[in-house]
């Protein structure tokens, strides 16, 4: 049974009436009741223990009462011990959510994750944190993430131009349009905005505008909004991983299909519209240090091989292996998209080509260096244009960088390449995303392969059939 008391203060005065420590020179001892009422009680474990209450006895009664409560309940019902996963969690829960984030982007950076792949995750899901106005990991919402997605995807009210204006400048466009003077130059470079004059008094022409803001309020595309999810579902699961999370409240989050809004369909090229590419690229003056030619063979060797861009930057001639029976290129692990080393067979012909090519070429330095794989649709473009070949054909479709993949896995099934054989140089988890999404078949194609079925055969007339002959 617990019982209250007033314990005695002791306290030291010097000779003014001052509060000084003890053991000053000249102080005395005052001893008063406290004002408070103190609790005395046994806890759950035994031990006594001694709180200060209120200075109301009744108010201090009824506080020292529920502490005893509190103590018999703890004593019966004893807490489970906490497992270490939730003690480390409690031990990260008073840390902001974007600190959080930043130990998860230097977590990627240390797995030699590529550096596009690293800030591009990291956009994703800061932006979403930022929106959604987390604050802690606790405050991480599904529901909250979906009305943010939804929002992005949702679209906007055209922007209205102004009646009778035909040229804009820089600043027009980027007020219209609410981007940085940066995204415009981009645009502009990548042929997505003809320009007028340059520099300063560069101006746009009114219908590119138009269609720029056509776009731009359509909202974003499903793919898109799958990129957001997925970088805040990596962020989610490393937190329960890294033992900053006790469990995942993103984890039943699901992407959409994409299929159902595919924003930019590519194409393939035919050998003679490929062809003329590769002559306007030969022809073409120097991109972010690639000379004509490097373009050429670039183009040539991606729609040969399926490689991706960054897989080609970071080729050197070390990378290959013309001299064995089987050429092949091997493209490290820490450049591929499935984080492996991972080797392609090479064509006979194209061995050949790289031979040539690698003449004069330091063996451990990379084959086509510099900054081109962050433009390579702007790259691209400005090839495409000089062999006229449309970047958007009549139907929607495009032809960009990785197009030269889907170009790679489209002449595949042309020429009758079995699918399994085709998924395993696509370098595909499925057979599925070989067939479905990166093969283009043309209708020459198609009329080429009904021209390989058996002969059509008819049956022979009967000379005594009446529907043969007339008769009635």
């Amino acid at each position: 049974m617990g019982s209250l008391l007033k314990p005695w203060i002791v306290r030291y005065q010097d000779a003014e009436g001052r509060f000084v420590a003890k053991g000053t020179p000249g102080a005395t001892k005052v001893k008063d009741r406290a004002e408070k009422w103190y609790g005395q009680y046994k806890d759950a474990n035994g031990k006594r223990q001694r709180v200060p209450l209120c200075t109301d006895k009744q108010a201090a009664k009824k506080l020292l009462a529920k502490l005893e409560a509190d103590a018999k309940t703890k004593e019966l019902y004893p807490e489970p011990p906490i497992s270490e996963q939730e003690r480390k969690a409690r031990e990260h829960s008073g840390r902001t959510i974007l600190e959080h984030l930043e130990d998860f982007r230097r977590h990627l950076e240390s797995n030699d994750r590529v550096s596009e792949y690293v800030q591009h995750t990291y956009s994703c899901a800061h932006a979403i944190i930022e929106r959604c106005r987390f604050q802690h990991i606790a405050d991480l919402q599904p529901s909250a993430i979906d009305a943010f997605l939804g929002q992005l995807r949702k679209p906007t009210p055209l922007v209205s131009l102004p009646s009778g204006k035909e040229l804009f400048t820089v600043h027009e466009v980027t007020a219209l349009l609410g981007m940085k003077p940066e995204a415009i130059g981009r645009m502009a470079r990548r042929r997505l905005l003809a320009c007028k004059e340059s520099g300063r008094e560069r101006r746009f022409h009114r219908a590119d505008v138009e269609a720029i803001c056509a776009r731009r309020c359509r909202g974003l595309g499903i793919a898109t909004s799958n990129h957001y999810l997925t970088a805040i579902k990596r962020f989610s699961k490393w937190l329960v991983k890294d033992g900053r999370a006790t469990h995942d409240p993103l984890a039943y989050m699901s992407r959409l299909n994409a299929r159902t809004d595919i924003r930019r369909r590519r194409r393939s090229l035919d050998a003679e519209a490929f062809a003329r590419l590769l002559e306007g690229a030969m022809q073409g003056r120097p991109f972010r240090g690639l000379t004509g030619e490097d373009r050429a063979i670039l183009y040539l060797f991606a729609s040969n091989t399926g490689l991706r861009a960054n897989e080609l930057a970071s080729l050197t001639p070390n990378s290959f292996n013309l001299d064995a029976k089987n050429p092949a290129v091997t493209v490290a692990a820490a450049y591929s998209k499935h984080r492996r080393e991972d080797v392609q067979t090479l064509r006979g012909d194209l061995a050949r080509v790289m031979r040539s090519y690698f003449v004069g070429k330091p063996a451990d330095q990379q084959l086509w260096p510099g900054s081109w794989s962050a433009n390579a649709a702007e790259m691209l473009r400005i090839d495409l244009a000089a062999a006229g070949i449309p970047y958007e054909d009549n139907a929607g479709q495009v032809f960009d960088f990785h197009s030269t993949r889907h170009k790679f896995i489209s002449d595949l099934a042309a020429s009758g390449v079995h699918p399994k054989v085709a998924q395993v140089l696509a370098r595909h988890s499925t057979i599925q995303l070989t067939m479905d999404h990166y093969t283009h078949l043309s209708a020459h194609d198609q009329t080429a392969a009904l021209a390989k079925l058996p002969a059509l055969t008819l049956p022979k007339k009967h000379e005594n059939d009446p529907r043969q002959t007339g008769a009635a």
